[in-house]
């Protein structure tokens, strides 16, 4: 992935949305107790490129869709309506779920920073949906700045302008192209599911 650099971008106004139990408790637990069952978690050394001063973060990975949007996982009929439910609740039409992933990250005591800023996708425009497995902590933080196709620089000033404690059944909501990243949580195993989505808002032609 290409290096991106936000000081040439337009300053982001801070347009995110949290919603907590669209789903039914009942979808919450399956969807919880499939994650945690399934043997096809993979370990990975680096969930994120480390980038400067920023915190290494290492865990397992489930890839439901590829970068290509290949299926991969049966798994995915499960967790998909969870997109749109989420999407059909603020007025997104999805097109397509170009990438899905779920993320879980185990305890790292004393270590609370935060990995390095990134977007998922940087050649499209699409809106990420970060569904929460479960209770934990390790907040995702966004930023100030949005990537429109620059290099990165690492020592360049980021702005926390919200931080999203992970709650079982919370959604968050936010531009693809907005910088974020995730906290390393202290004292519990933290789940995530990440969808990457194309489409866009009723009425308008991109996201």
């Amino acid at each position: 992935m290409a290096r991106r650099h936000p000081t040439k971008v337009r300053e982001l106004p801070g347009v995110y949305r949290v919603f907590d139990d669209l789903l039914s408790k009942e979808y919450q637990d399956y969807i919880e107790q499939q994650l945690k069952d399934t043997p096809t978690w993979r370990y990975r050394e680096s969930l994120v490129d480390k980038r400067g001063q920023w915190e290494h973060l290492f865990g397992f990975a489930n890839v439901f869709v590829n970068e290509e949007g290949i299926r991969c996982s049966d798994i995915f009929k499960t967790i998909a309506p969870i997109a749109k439910i989420a999407t059909d609740h603020i007025g997104y039409k999805m097109n397509e779920i170009a990438y899905a992933r779920s993320f879980l990250t185990v305890p790292s005591p004393g270590r609370s920073g935060i990995s390095s800023p990134h977007v998922d996708m940087d050649d499209e425009d699409h809106l990420v949906c970060l569904y929460y497995v479960n209770d934990a902590d390790g907040d995702t933080v966004l930023f100030d700045k949005m990537d429109m196709g620059d290099e990165f620089d690492e020592n360049e000033e980021l702005n926390i302008i919200a931080r999203v404690t992970p709650k079982k059944g919370r959604i968050l909501l936010f531009c693809g192209r907005q910088y974020h990243a995730a906290s390393l949580p202290e004292k519990s195993t933290r789940i995530i599911i990440n969808f990457d989505l194309i489409g866009a808002y009723h009425g308008k032609s991109s996201t």
